[in-house]
């Protein structure tokens, strides 16, 4: 074959190709966009995420295409279009409005709904120009067929821009529910004490906790564009909800609402609820039924009206229209799209180009089936989630945690049974992690790949994708999160400076609770992404020092084998060990927070500086730079610890429980510093305690990070997956905290003093203390002064 034959052979062939590559693509996230806000492999998001480029882009080429081959028809060339490659410009336009389970794939395409309005209108005005201009007429059952598809794919078209300004932020700021008054010149006491004195007049005589007088509304989507919390009502209904649910029974609610906000910004949902509901109301599972019910939807629009539990009757009447034309334009396409095949099967098709024939049918029949089908394979995918919910209890009653467990327990037990994981309500969301001496031990292990993304100036782009497997276990971490802030709920929190107190800790109850603030309080004191890597390579010299001090070689091996590399699994620890959950968990909270540091620090707090980890990277450089590197975590942290003992000259063996470990100088380096505190917590010589202290500080710095993100950076995350912080905020939020909306809004008066303590005196005042700002800017952490000693 020459070079002029190819050419003629992609002339002729280009367009069908596009054709069906655009159909492929429409295909892929037909069946892949509804997962991605489960747990999945990195790869397979980067699928995705090219699925999403490529179809407008190859949607876009194709119509392109159309467009100047008619030009040069136009212009005399000899270039032959045939009728039916006219026929697929509605088709084009179907595949350019993309698939309901993925309207964007970072929060940034919301904002830019006016880009994709305008390249909407503007692929509805080229294919419409190149269908009347290039029609021959003659043949009046394929331009009936052509005509019918027109109609939905230029609204299906326009709505993907309409769904893009739904979902951004101005739009559900400026939502009608969200217009409220937050000022009441009547009421003469500080909101936030008025809110504690109702959860403890709630509290009953027995330690429990009364049932709420209203049900709870778990839809957090205004926390997300960074709006203050509700009425102290509300909030009083969401807490003790929470108060009064299990671990599990919390998670689940907990997935439910993040995953419901992914649907809210990511997808097409919130076009067409109506339809959606009725799905689910009727567990749709095959497509026999998928024709009477769209059709009882539209006939029912009007009953389902009054459905809505929103009493704002602006956001009502504004999400009945949207669900109404959503609905329509479904019933309308799916309908339609059988009925253009129909009219296509009896046109004069035996005249044209048999190829052409087959391609159009191939286009037909499968969009056809993408429009019946699309509703069906999303309630399928996430019918596990159905079934658990529909046995296990109420979202606004805590009275089924037996219920909750017994159907997680029997749904686990036949996926297992089956060989497969179920999905959201029982899958657990994965921890990201990342650590130092990981990243130390994977540089030497492939110093090769290391070298070549240094010379391609792509390293960081490397370091911030190459980290250790991700690990499971954020229900267990959101258990031991939602146990600390309810252990405040019932023995700390009475009064307004306790309920602060709370947001401003990042491990300093757990040291002046455990007796260590005199002796480790110093690594609090500074900046926040400091003491994260000090308390994480102090975690892992506890770790690996206990892990190595057991008499069991089995033992020993197991610690060690798994975190040598950063493709290895999650964290293990010694299985002779009594310890060993806690132990593992504490290095997953440790790792997931320097995931944060390294990966996105904006998420760990405002101005969290990556380049510490470096510094901390290069100072074990130093370490090793004359000598050979272990290949093994375990090995590296016994070596570090050993170089560190003989720099110091301080061996554990010569310590006792009641030394006082002076404040280390400015001069010592984040490794001197970071085994200061591995050596008072190993001096104890308490296995349980030690670990009791670590765990308690890492979930203070879960809590004290996640009081401190911007709810849009939540949002943004779960476009590519949930981040495990964003369970920790939600919880928070649910269990009554303050936001760092309401921080931002609160006003600070002299002395420490906030607007709110304007309007009556509290109980603190009347005892003789004062608050003082205190510490560094960078934590925000409030001092309470007893004048009284």
């Amino acid at each position: 074959m020459g070079i002029s034959s190819a050419i003629q052979w992609w002339d002729e062939w280009q367009l069908r190709i596009l054709a069906l590559s655009s159909l492929l693509v429409q295909y892929i996230l037909l069946v892949m966009a509804p997962r991605r806000k489960f747990p999945m492999k990195f790869y397979l998001r980067y699928i995705i995420w090219l699925a999403y480029l490529s179809s407008d882009a190859l949607a876009i080429y194709a119509l392109a295409t159309l467009f100047n081959r008619h030009k040069k028809q136009d212009y005399g060339h000899a270039h032959n279009t045939s009728i039916l490659e006219v026929l697929w410009a509605p088709i084009f336009l179907i595949h350019l409005a993309g698939q309901d389970s993925i309207t964007a794939y970072n929060i940034e395409d919301n904002e830019l709904w006016t880009r994709h309005a305008l390249t909407s209108l503007s692929q509805i005005t080229i294919a419409i120009y190149v269908f009347c201009k290039s029609w021959p007429g003659g043949d009046r059952r394929l331009l009936q067929a052509a005509i019918l598809l027109f109609v939905p794919g230029v609204l299906k078209c326009l709505e993907k821009p309409w769904a893009l300004s739904s979902a951004s932020i101005n739009s559900l700021v400026s939502s009608p529910k969200n217009v409220r008054r937050t000022t009441n010149r009547e009421v003469k006491k500080d909101p936030i004490q008025d809110f504690i004195d109702k959860v403890n007049e709630s509290r009953l005589e027995d330690g429990r906790w009364e049932e709420s007088s209203s049900p709870a509304d778990f839809k957090p989507s205004e926390l997300f564009v960074d709006l203050a919390s509700p009425s102290s009502d509300d909030r009083l209904s969401k807490l003790l909800s929470f108060l009064q649910r299990e671990g599990d029974e919390s998670y689940i609610l907990l997935q439910k609402s993040l995953y419901e906000t992914f649907d809210l910004l990511y997808t097409k949902e919130k076009m067409f609820p109506i339809i959606l509901s009725t799905l689910k109301r009727h567990q749709i599972y095959t497509k026999e039924k998928m024709f009477p019910i769209i059709l009882s939807t539209l006939k029912r629009h009007q009953n389902d009206d009054n459905t809505n539990v929103d009493t704002d009757e602006g956001k009502k009447e504004q999400q009945t229209l949207k669900g109404f034309c959503g609905s329509m334009l479904r019933g309308l396409l799916t309908y339609l799209s059988f009925v253009a095949i129909g009219l296509f099967h009896q046109s004069h098709r035996k005249a044209y180009n048999h190829t052409d024939v087959k391609v159009t049918y191939t286009l037909l029949c499968c969009t056809a089936v993408l429009e019946l089908c699309g509703p069906t394979l999303q309630k399928n995918l996430t019918s596990g989630q159905a079934r658990v919910q529909k046995t296990s209890f109420n979202m606004n009653s805590p009275k089924s945690v037996g219920k909750v467990n017994h159907a997680k327990h029997d749904v686990q037990a036949k996926s297992k049974a089956k060989g497969k994981l179920p999905v959201y309500g029982i899958m657990d969301d994965m921890v990201s992690q990342y650590s130092l001496l990981g990243y130390f031990v994977r540089n030497r292990k492939h110093s090769v790949i290391i070298g070549v993304a240094e010379f391609l100036s792509c390293k960081d782009y490397l370091d911030q994708r190459w980290r250790m497997k991700s690990c499971s276990s954020s229900r267990n971490i959101t258990n031991l999160v939602l146990g600390h802030v309810k252990r405040w709920w019932n023995d700390e929190i009475t009064n307004v400076s306790c309920y602060r107190k709370f947001n401003d800790n990042r491990g300093q109850w757990t040291l002046e609770s455990e007796e260590f603030l005199q002796q480790l309080g110093w690594s609090l004191e500074g900046a926040f992404d400091e003491s994260v890597l000090l308390w994480h390579l102090a975690t892992d010299f506890c770790y690996y020092h206990i892990c190595g001090s057991h008499d069991c070689e089995h033992a020993t091996k197991t610690c060690f084998q798994g975190t040598s590399d950063l493709k290895s699994e999650s964290p293990t620890f010694c299985e002779e060990s009594i310890h060993q959950g806690r132990a593992v968990h504490c290095r997953e909270m440790s790792n997931y927070m320097m995931y944060l540091l390294v990966v996105n620090p904006e998420m760990l707090m405002a101005g969290s500086r990556r380049n510490l980890f470096t510094d901390a990277y290069n100072q074990l450089k130093g370490m090793f730079n004359k000598k050979s590197t272990p290949l093994n975590e375990g090995e590296l942290a016994g070596t570090i610890i050993s170089e560190v003992q003989v720099h110091v000259q301080q061996p554990i063996k010569e310590k006792t429980i009641e030394d006082k470990t002076p404040a280390p100088s400015n001069k010592t380096g984040l490794i001197d510093d970071a085994w200061s505190i591995a050596e008072v917590l190993l001096n104890l010589h308490d296995e349980e305690k030690m670990w009791r202290v670590i765990e308690g500080v890492w979930v203070e710095m879960l809590c004290f990070s996640a009081a401190r993100c911007r709810g849009y950076l939540h949002a943004k995350s779960l476009g590519t997956g949930v981040e495990f912080l964003s369970y920790v905020w939600l919880l928070m939020h649910y269990m009554g905290m303050e936001t760092l909306a309401e921080k931002l809004a609160r006003a600070e008066l002299p002395n420490g003093a906030c607007s709110g303590d304007s309007r009556t005196t509290h109980a603190e005042h009347s005892s003789g203390k004062e608050q003082v700002a205190g510490a560094s800017s960078n934590d925000g952490i409030t001092v309470v002064v007893d004048k009284n000693g």
